[in-house]
């Protein structure tokens, strides 16, 4: 064989059309020969059926080829495929055009023509009809007609019951009266779920076109290509295996294989090339996939998936398929007494019509059950059970309602009532889980949170942590027995641990429950009645049992987010999310022995022993250089040491959430508040600068309660934050009250406004526009967008894309997905998306959705690589953890963001953030803009006398004005609303050995 021209060769497989030519069509003999008999038996209706894409339209255009009659019968094929919305004059008017068409148009003998024109008079007389078919039959003497008719049951799903049984009773009439007639209708719908149509031809033989038995599967597989391909008998074992005899199975499988045959120049198919091609395969028969799965009910989708899945889960061992209710459940699907009923009765059908081996628990197409497990997994299917009860839905609805209003007594009765009358509705379950966890409502919380984890592990995996963290902490609050709450929170604890094993703080606490047993274990039993958190307050004072057995828990806690805030309650908040030096607020290193010495620099700072404080801090500066934290205590220590009356602003970041985030904030406050006190430590008269760093966990809820603590130290005189746009304007109202100034270096949300905000980060407005710009110059023509409509940052980003993109491109079709609506399935809005040609995907997730867009990206990833969208995002995808988590599939994205290493206007601060933080460590934009922030903050103070107030530094801050060689690299003003005026860049995620971000990088695009 001349494998040099293999680039000529001409696919000879046939994906989804029907099979003319008797040379390509095998198998069905028996089928034919019962048919055969049937019409030589007077047998004038034989009813056929089978599954969609079993090749019943192959089969009916065969027939006249493959049934011998002695040419007594002439054979006629009406499709009704696209004719479903006909009506009934419409109906018979083309069964006599096209019959007449067939039989008479191209005929030489002119005496067997009928008056085609008398076909204008069904409309006014339905019985013109039976005349004109009856003069058919007539001229066609001895001859029998056969009337083939495809995709008959069209007219079973058309609305109007009337017509429908009006044609079939009528065809039904006429057939008893021509005895020259035959029909044989064939039905891709189940005839179980056609009544009507079985009750009409009661009587009528029924014949299934069914699966190819495996001599007729192996000539079609080796005989189209057989001057081309050689299949040796594992690979027709393996394509046998996979379509099990469907023939639109195994022509996309073999079309596959030969497509990459042809390409890799070879002649040979072995097993293990059918197996490679198995991808290319789905990927070319994904319409009649998606056409075959589409024709099953609700409950049957859903268990075909179940079905599907428990076979995975058991393939690699002999022994049986997991039973699928076991498996539901394990999913988090409650199952009572009718849905076990409903499924049974789906698991019956889908058994009966070979979708399922007569077993109910193997999937019959090996193909259809990866191709499910890829794109119809379990875990998004059973969603489809929330729309098994009307009621149900609307009690959800009526929930949302008096969610509006602020009646949550209410909103809780209609979500009960909605699970109660269906258990499954997940929608309702997720809402109630949240809500009873902001009411700390923990115990019931907890249950519900165990099947939302079930449910969807990635979207309720942080909830439920929080919530497992939060009861710990509500626990140890509560007076009793500490050897009985020990134990209770230990039990929460090492829940965190079975759903992420390498959480750090369930680890620290554990042990520190370890630690404090061992220690409690000699005290009499008379202490053990003292309340928990007042044993814990003495293990705090005592420095020496505090250093022996470990870290307590007073130095990182979690703030409950629904507290009223008195008095009591700020000096709480403070101790647990402030930290000018007292504590650590991030997590603790490798080394145990480096958390003991953390610990004591914290004391001797708490116990005001500033100048030891100074010397502890600076050694962790020296052997963690890249972290900031040590760095700021340091300074801290140093302005309080120079005179105790240092100048002091507050910088909020999420420390127990984003940490990486949060660090690269600090790296820029730390570097500019280094670089100050360094250069007026030695004068003497003058005040260092003190930044106390507070934790909101970028949560819109804790952020105005940190807000509170700030404005009401007035000796705190500015703000930098908050890192979470949702964060910073839920704490704005507070700040602007108080008039005290926030600088945020993050934030970039359109709708943060206020007198005395400011910041060093371009808005939405500018990134997004950025992004349109470059959408017009690749001339994409749709684009599809993912989105939280419930987050500021995420709307702000998304309708000023929107904006500036329609504007630039009138004719773009654009699609917002929100990515927290309940029913969102990522593979499947991805796969629809490049279906339909979409070009490209732009991720607008905020930080709560940010798992998901990396979700997308991974199943745009899975895509042949001519589908893939081009993705582009807004700077909330500028990290380094982002990309450790995203992988490969995030090579290629295109950010807009307001600053860059690359820069030319940055080298020199890159130059200095360098030699601060080490050359490994990754300089992004937050580390620039805060830097600014900063800087700007310094220059109010510097310039609002000896003693600075909170209006006068505002005031200050509306003139700042640094030179860009004391800035990132561009000069630092604001504008009258408190922006500046900076331009976005475009970087791309390319390979490069970055030490910061594993093996990927942010790469500067040039203009």
């Amino acid at each position: 064989m001349n494998m040099t021209s293999t680039e000529n060769w001409r696919n000879p497989y046939n994906i989804g059309g029907s099979i003319d030519e008797p040379k390509l069509f095998f198998g069905r003999e028996s089928l034919f020969r019962v048919i055969e008999d049937n019409l030589n038996n007077n047998q004038r209706i034989i009813l056929l059926h089978g599954q969609r894409r079993i090749g019943k339209s192959s089969v009916l255009k065969q027939i006249p080829k493959q049934v011998r009659l002695d040419n007594q019968f002439v054979f006629i094929l009406l499709d009704f495929q696209d004719k479903f919305q006909w009506s009934l004059d419409q109906i018979f008017h083309y069964i006599i055009q096209k019959v007449a068409q067939e039989i008479f148009e191209n005929s030489e003998d002119t005496t067997h023509s009928i008056d085609l024109v008398s076909l204008e008079g069904l409309e006014k007389d339905p019985n013109e009809f039976r005349e004109l078919l009856h003069s058919i039959v007539q001229k066609l003497g001895s001859k029998n007609l056969v009337l083939l008719l495809d995709e008959f049951d069209v007219f079973a799903g058309n609305n109007n019951d009337s017509t429908f049984e009006d044609f079939f009773g009528y065809l039904k009439t006429i057939v008893s009266e021509e005895k020259q007639l035959f029909i044989i209708p064939v039905v891709g719908r189940r005839l179980d779920d056609m009544p009507k149509l079985l009750r009409l031809f009661k009587g009528a033989p029924k014949q299934e076109i069914g699966l190819l038995e495996r001599v007729s599967t192996k000539r079609l597989i080796t005989q189209p290509a057989r001057k081309f391909l050689q299949y040796n008998e594992g690979a027709i074992n393996e394509i046998f295996r996979l379509s099990a005899g469907h023939p639109y199975f195994t022509q996309a499988i073999c079309y596959a294989v030969f497509v990459q045959a042809r390409e890799e120049e070879k002649s040979e198919i072995l097993e293990s090339d059918v197996g490679r091609a198995i991808e290319k395969a789905m990927e070319l028969s994904e319409g009649g996939l998606d056409w075959f799965r589409g024709g099953l009910l609700r409950l049957e989708r859903v268990l075909f998936s179940a079905v599907a899945a428990a076979q995975e889960s058991v393939k690699q061992i002999q022994s049986p398929p997991e039973n699928f209710f076991n498996l539901l459940e394990r999913y988090g699907v409650q199952i009572k007494q009718l849905l076990r009923e409903q499924l049974l009765q789906a698991q019956q059908a889908l058994s009966e019509n070979d979708f399922l081996d007569p077993s109910g628990y193997k999937v019959t197409v090996e193909f259809v059950r990866l191709w499910l497990i890829k794109y119809y997994p379990l875990r998004s299917e059973i969603w489809e059970l929330e729309k098994l009860d009307d009621e149900a839905n609307n009690y959800y609805e009526g929930a949302d309602k008096w969610r509006i209003r602020g009646d949550i007594d209410r909103e809780l009765e209609h979500y009960n009532m909605a699970l109660e009358l269906n258990p499954n509705h997940f929608s309702a379950l997720f809402r109630l889980a949240a809500r009873y966890k902001k009411k700390q409502r923990f115990q019931a919380a907890l249950e519900l949170y165990e099947r939302v984890y079930k449910i969807h592990s990635q979207r309720g995996k942080e909830e439920y942590i929080e919530l497992l963290f939060g009861y710990g902490d509500h626990l140890i609050q509560e007076n009793g027995s500490i050897e009985t709450k020990l134990s209770a929170v230990k039990k929460l604890y090492e829940t965190v641990l079975k759903i992420e094993p390498y959480n750090m703080e369930a680890q620290e606490k554990l042990k520190d429950i370890k630690d404090k047993e061992n220690a409690l274990f000699s005290v009499s039993k008379k202490s053990k009645t003292i309340p928990i958190r007042n044993v814990f307050l003495t293990a705090a004072l005592a420095a020496p049992l505090l250093i022996g057995i470990g870290i307590f828990w007073g130095l990182k806690t979690k703030q409950d987010p629904d507290f009223i805030l008195g008095k009591s309650e700020l000096d709480q908040l403070e101790i647990e999310r402030f930290s000018s030096g007292e504590k650590r607020m991030f997590d603790w290193y490798n080394n145990t022995d480096d958390n003991i010495k953390f610990i004591s620099c914290n004391v001797k700072f708490k116990v005001s022993n500033y100048k030891e404080a100074v010397s502890c801090f600076q050694e962790f500066v020296n052997s963690n250089r890249n972290d900031p934290e040590p760095l700021i205590y340091y300074n801290n220590s140093l302005a309080r040491e120079n005179n105790n009356n240092p100048l002091k602003i507050a910088v909020v970041v999420p420390a127990d959430k984003n940490s990486q985030r949060a660090k690269a904030i600090l790296r820029g406050v730390a570097q500019a508040q280094n670089e100050y006190n360094k250069n007026y430590y030695f004068s003497g008269n003058s005040r260092l600068l003190e930044i106390i760093i507070v934790n909101d966990s970028n949560d819109d809820e804790i952020s105005p309660k940190v807000a509170q603590g700030i404005v009401r130290d007035k000796e705190i005189l500015g703000v930098i934050g908050h890192n979470y746009s949702d964060a910073t304007k839920a704490a704005l109202e507070v700040y602007q009250k108080e008039k005290l100034a926030v600088i945020s270096s993050t934030s970039t949300s359109i709708e943060l406004k206020g007198d005395t905000f400011f910041r060093t980060v371009i808005d939405d407005s500018v990134a997004s526009k950025k992004l349109a710009e470059y959408v017009k110059f690749r001339s994409i023509e749709k684009i599809v967008i993912f989105y939280n409509k419930e987050s500021s940052f995420s709307k702000s980003i998304n309708g000023f894309f929107d904006f500036y993109l329609t504007t630039l491109k009138p004719d773009i079709k654009v699609k917002s997905i929100d990515l927290k609506q309940s029913s969102f399935d990522l593979n499947k809005e991805v796969r629809v998306a490049a279906n339909n040609q979409v070009e490209a995907g732009a991720l607008f997730a905020n930080i709560g959705t940010i798992d998901l867009a990396i979700e997308v990206a991974k199943a745009n990833f899975k895509l042949p690589e001519s589908q893939r969208l081009k993705l582009i995002a807004g700077d909330s995808f500028y990290n380094c953890d982002i990309l450790d988590k995203g992988g490969e599939p995030l090579k290629g994205l295109i950010l807009s963001i307001p600053w860059h290493k690359q820069l030319d206007t940055a080298k020199e601060f890159v130059a200095r953030a360098k030699e601060q933080w080490g050359e490994e460590e990754e300089v992004g934009w937050r580390t620039a803009t805060s830097y600014d922030a900063t800087k700007a903050f310094i220059s109010a103070l510097s310039n609002s006398g000896d003693d600075p107030t909170r209006s006068k530094v505002l005031e200050k801050l509306k003139e700042v004005n640094v030179p860009a060689n004391e800035t990132s690299g561009e000069h630092l003003k604001f504008n009258p609303e408190g922006e500046i005026a900076g331009q976005a860049v475009l970087v791309e995620v390319v390979e490069s050995q970055n030490p910061a971000c594993s093996s990927l990088d942010f790469s500067l695009i040039k203009e």
